[in-house]
């Protein structure tokens, strides 16, 4: 919590970029199994 009070911004841009990677992942997935069928 010491880290979010000194910057708050900091944990939200974590979450957003982490989030945004698993999005990316999974749709890439996606992609790749619906070409392969």
């Amino acid at each position: 919590m010491l880290i979010s009070y000194i910057d708050p911004f900091s944990p939200f841009l974590a979450r957003f970029s982490f989030f945004s990677l698993s999005y990316a992942h999974l749709s890439i997935k996606h992609e790749i199994k619906a070409l392969g069928a």
